[in-house]
């Protein structure tokens, strides 16, 4: 609104990937690759970040299915469970080749240190690494996927609605932890309302609940 208010016109600078693309284009001019071309899988930029990718999660990178993100960025698909241990990796860099742990060391700090640069002041992202005081490195992905490491526990987590649903994610991740006991009652407390989520009418009566009611294997 302030935007709006202030005449600044739309730009795709304040799209919430701007800052991935930027960090694209500044290894492009660095290295010396095509700039132009960043996006393309097959510019170097995009192949680094998919050799990366495989690394941290365990994959071979032939077996990685690429498409195209909403942002116009080649995503990448793999399963869940590469996923989760990629953030374990992320957060526990102990298991990364010095150069690439000295990285991930950066960017959790910069996650748990600054959560709101995440997902803003209210996002679900932002809340559980600021409730958490820098246990977790949290963040969601797009329909439905969220990703958690746990610093210093050797724990990575990966969560996948299967028809994308957001509403019910934040519940499932937090019961995920409750369940893991990778959040204290204190912090459960503080974060409940992503926990247990009330659902509201137009006229803000409550009218139901999302509650989540699975019981993870072996626990």
């Amino acid at each position: 609104m302030e935007y709006v208010k202030k005449g600044i016109e739309k730009k795709s600078v304040f799209h919430s990937c701007s800052g991935k693309h930027a960090g694209m284009l500044a290894m492009a001019m660095k290295e010396g690759f095509d700039a132009n071309t960043y996006l393309s899988p097959e510019n170097p930029v995009q192949q680094r970040i998919l050799e990366l990718i495989a690394d941290f999660a365990d994959i071979n990178k032939e077996g990685i299915e690429i498409a195209i993100d909403g942002c116009g960025a080649p995503v990448h698909a793999m399963p869940i469970s590469n996923m989760a241990k990629a953030y374990m990796k992320l957060a526990n860099p102990s298991r990364l080749e010095e150069k690439h742990a000295a990285a991930a060391r950066k960017i959790v700090m910069a996650m748990t240190g600054y959560p709101e640069m995440i997902a803003g002041t209210r996002g679900f992202d932002s809340a559980l690494m600021r409730g958490t005081r820098g246990k977790l490195a949290a963040k969601v992905g797009s329909d439905g996927v969220y990703c958690v490491g746990a610093v210093r526990k050797d724990i990575g987590i990966a969560v996948k609605i299967e028809d994308g649903n957001m509403r019910i994610l934040s519940s499932v991740v937090m019961e995920t932890l409750k369940q893991l006991e990778l959040i204290s009652y204190e912090e459960l407390a503080e974060l409940k309302h992503f926990h247990i989520r009330d659902i509201k009418n137009s006229q803000g009566d409550k009218i139901g609940e999302i509650r989540p009611i699975f019981r993870l294997i072996g626990k």
